[in-house]
């Protein structure tokens, strides 16, 4: 029945975006992050916890977007949205190829 909510409220959130209203979206993205979360504790999964290892992935992988950029000779800052997809998308990819490698 959670699994049922969360995504009642992602479809909420995706009405109010589509609307352009700011604080409806604000409102449905509280609903969305708090059903998430008591997924999360429904599966003995602490919010706080799942939180922090995303963020060190986030911040592992971003290290790395700018370690490729430099490689590649290119200023990190001067770079478009589309080429830092691509390294963030490279970045991810190496980290799932090393952790597939760890299998």
């Amino acid at each position: 029945e959670v699994e049922q909510q969360v995504e009642a409220e992602w479809l909420e959130w995706l009405d109010a975006s589509a609307n352009g209203d700011a604080e409806a979206q604000k409102h449905e993205l509280g609903d969305l992050l708090f059903s998430i979360t008591e997924l999360g504790r429904r599966k003995g999964i602490k919010a706080s916890e799942a939180l922090d290892l995303a963020t060190l992935r986030f911040l592992r992988r971003f290290a790395r977007m700018e370690e490729l950029a430099r490689e590649q000779g290119r200023d990190f800052t001067e770079l478009s949205l589309d080429d830092k997809d691509e390294l963030w998308n490279a970045a991810k990819a190496e980290e799932t190829a090393a952790s597939a490698d760890k299998a």
